[in-house]
């Protein structure tokens, strides 16, 4: 059975498992290539190869101080997006690739977890950056990184580069820039379509999950077997022939259930007929009664006495010899 029957398909175009397989490996070396680069930009590598940093150099001025400030509150989001979200999802989305790649169940359900966790967070962080907005009449920086200083901004490269040494975007000086760019309609857009695209990511990755080791209808007695396992019944043969012992000598080497020396063998008393394993401890309970009733033994003469051997079957009902029979009889 294919892998569009066993896990289903993403909009009917690839199979979910390669859909997943596919995001996990490509984020991570998105983010990756994201945190990498925030490192070449820092201070300590740039001074060690004798280099500026294009950054803009912290935040100047008494503004500075005050923490819930326009100025202050400007790169907030973009501090919580960069690098800390992109730290956990290079920790993390390598865990769902394995987990694709090798059938984990529990893994891929945690990192779906993460993923759901991770989409909220980009939501959160849109509307922070809309409220912000819209009470600063500025954009913070997290917009400006998203829409004006990516590589698919359109920008000219000396725009990017004096955007990059602001500290603080009002609107009109941003417009003045950029020419009048239209940067609000474009980050809702850009943003909208990665949140969304996050949701369903984290959509599939939780079915994905649920088919992981189960399949879509549980295997009924193949429960735990996946769609590409199944049941070599030969080599199960094989192993249970090689673990199969002798019944001979297992009945050889079971232990008896009494000391059959103690058997006084056929019609030895009253409370049983033939020899059983129950004899011995007939016996010791007719030694017993015998000790306690000294008559005992005058109830049993009597009722060999009263046997019609005629209608005695020894061993079974085979017919014996006259002398056999009298021999026997001779030795009640």
């Amino acid at each position: 059975m294919g892998e569009y029957h066993a896990y289903g398909s993403t909009l009917g175009l690839v199979s979910r498992r390669l859909f997943v397989l596919c995001f996990c490996a490509l984020f991570t070396f998105s983010c990756l290539f994201s945190v990498l680069t925030d490192a070449l930009e820092t201070r300590v590598l740039l001074s060690f190869f004798d280099k500026t940093s294009s950054v803009s150099v912290g935040c100047s001025g008494y503004h500075c101080y005050t923490v819930f400030s326009c100025p202050s509150m400007a790169a907030s989001s973009f501090r919580v997006r960069e690098p800390l979200s992109t730290l956990l999802a290079l920790v993390v989305f390598p865990f769902g690739w394995h987990a694709c790649h090798h059938g984990y169940r529990a893994t891929l359900s945690l990192v779906s977890y993460f993923t759901w966790a991770y989409a909220f967070l980009h939501l959160g962080i849109f509307v922070w950056n809309f409220a912000y907005i819209f009470t600063c009449s500025a954009y913070p920086t997290d917009v400006i990184k998203c829409v004006l200083v990516s590589l698919f901004s359109g920008l000219s490269t000396d725009v990017t580069t004096i955007l990059n040494s602001l500290q603080y975007y009002p609107f009109v000086e941003v417009a003045l820039i950029t020419s009048g760019y239209n940067v609000l309609a474009w980050y809702a857009l850009k943003f909208a379509i990665w949140i969304a695209f996050l949701f369903f990511v984290a959509r599939e990755m939780r079915m994905l999950a649920a088919l992981m080791e189960r399949g879509p209808i549980g295997l009924g007695n193949h429960f735990e077997i996946a769609w590409d396992e199944g049941l070599n019944f030969d080599a199960i043969y094989r192993d249970l022939g090689r673990k199969k012992q002798s019944r001979f000598l297992e009945d050889a080497e079971s232990p008896l259930v009494a000391n059959i020396d103690t058997t006084k063998g056929y019609l030895f008393h009253r409370f049983d007929y033939g020899t059983t394993n129950k004899e011995p401890l007939r016996q010791v309970e007719w030694e017993h009664e015998c000790e306690k009733r000294p008559n005992a033994h005058g109830y049993m003469e009597n009722l060999v006495e009263n046997i019609d051997f005629d209608d005695v079957a020894f061993d079974d009902g085979a017919d014996y010899d006259e002398p056999v029979r009298q021999a026997t009889i001779d030795m009640l």
